[in-house]
């Protein structure tokens, strides 16, 4: 009976430490999965008046709402030494918002600077401001 009772609890630890292992394999997969960054904005941008940008951030196609930090970076060509940082809200669902006044029409660069989940992201959009 005592040697039935020793066989049954190792099955129990065998089977309960399988499932430990795929879970830990599932988390595993899951960090090594890279966060994605979009800047979602309105087409119509103009010089002189509050512009919203959004940061869209998600990871396997979810929404990530805890971003260890989201800024975004403006500067006109040429001037990069000039640049505005400027810290997002969060809005939830993956968003993180921020708004921005370009003191003139010319070219931008867009660079939000997003930490999350022990990853770092920098896209880069360029943006053409007013007619030019």
């Amino acid at each position: 009976m005592k040697y039935l009772i020793m066989v049954a609890v190792a099955i129990l630890l065998v089977a309960c430490g399988q499932t430990e292992e795929e879970q830990g394999a599932v988390d595993h997969i899951e960090q090594l999965s890279p966060i994605e960054v979009e800047l979602l904005y309105e087409e119509a941008l103009a010089s002189g008046e509050n512009m919203t940008f959004d940061v869209l951030v998600t990871q396997n196609e979810a929404p990530v709402e805890d971003a260890r930090e989201v800024i975004v970076e403006f500067w006109q060509e040429g001037a990069k030494e000039e640049s505005d940082m400027i810290e997002s809200t969060n809005e939830g669902g993956g968003v993180y918002r921020v708004t921005y006044e370009f003191p003139e029409d010319g070219l931008y660069f867009v660079q939000p600077h997003v930490t999350a989940r022990d990853m770092h992201r920098m896209p880069l959009y360029e943006l053409t401001i007013g007619e030019e």
